[in-house]
Order: C-alpha cells, then sequence, then structure tokens
C-alpha cells in the first residue's frame, strides 16, 4: 500500500514536472514577443525624414506599440509568476517525494533485519536441537 502512494506521488511529480516544463515554453515566447515589440519601438523611436502624414501614421503607431509593450510586459510578468509557481509546486513534490522513498528504503532496510533475526534464530534453535542429539527413549 505504501508503495502505491508512492508511485502515486512519483507519478505526480512527473505531471508537475511537465507542466513547469510547459510554463517554461510559455515564458520564453512571451520573453522573445517583448523583446520583438521593444525592438520596433525602439525602431520607431529614431528620427527619420518623411512626409508629415507619415510622421503623424508613425506616431500613433508608436503609440499603438507603446500600448502593446505594455500589455505585453504584464503577459510577461504573469508567466514569470506562473512559472514561479510550478517551479515552487514541483520543488515541494520533489521533497515529498524523497522523504517517501527514505521511508520506503528504511522501512525495507527493517524488514531485512528482521528477517535475518528471525533466519538467525531458526539456525540457532536448529544447531541446538542437533547438539542435543536424538532423543533415547
Amino acid at each position: 500500500m505504501f508503495g502505491t502512494y508512492l508511485e502515486q506521488q512519483q507519478r505526480q511529480l512527473e505531471s508537475l514536472g511537465e507542466a513547469h516544463a510547459r510554463q517554461r515554453r510559455l515564458l520564453d515566447q512571451q520573453r522573445a514577443r517583448l523583446q520583438a515589440l521593444q525592438g520596433l519601438a525602439e525602431e520607431l523611436g529614431r528620427p527619420v525624414s518623411g512626409t508629415a502624414l507619415y510622421h503623424q501614421n508613425r506616431n500613433s503607431l508608436r503609440g499603438q506599440i507603446g500600448s502593446l509593450l505594455l500589455m505585453q510586459e504584464q503577459e510577461t510578468e504573469m508567466a514569470e509568476l506562473s512559472c514561479d509557481h510550478s517551479l515552487a509546486l514541483m520543488r515541494r513534490q520533489l521533497g515529498r517525494v524523497k522523504g517517501l522513498e527514505q521511508i520506503h528504503q528504511r522501512r525495507g532496510a527493517e524488514r531485512d533485519r528482521q528477517q535475518a533475526r528471525r533466519e538467525q534464530h531458526a539456525l540457532d534453535d536448529w544447531a541446538g536441537r542437533v547438539a542435543e542429539g536424538p532423543a533415547l527413549g
């Protein structure tokens, strides 16, 4: 029964590890989007020559990119928090599994010691009976 519980906890650890990997990939995607928007905003911030309509459109686009940049920063922060949370859950589960594995090992070692004691006791009893010899009537 304990072994089944340990296996269940190990499966949960694997599941949490997979979830963390997904969160990490999402965070990497969000960071890449943020960098792309930052690069675009930087490019739009450079002075260029052009018509009044061109500058008006460029300023409008710069404002829209600025709004997108703020939203993407928030999305990236949320992804970082989610990734940190999934890592914390995974670490906590890892600690639980390691503790259960230690308990399982200790119990196995104790069972082995008890079995060795029983076998030694049985051998001692047998040796004592052999030493006494057959009973004469």
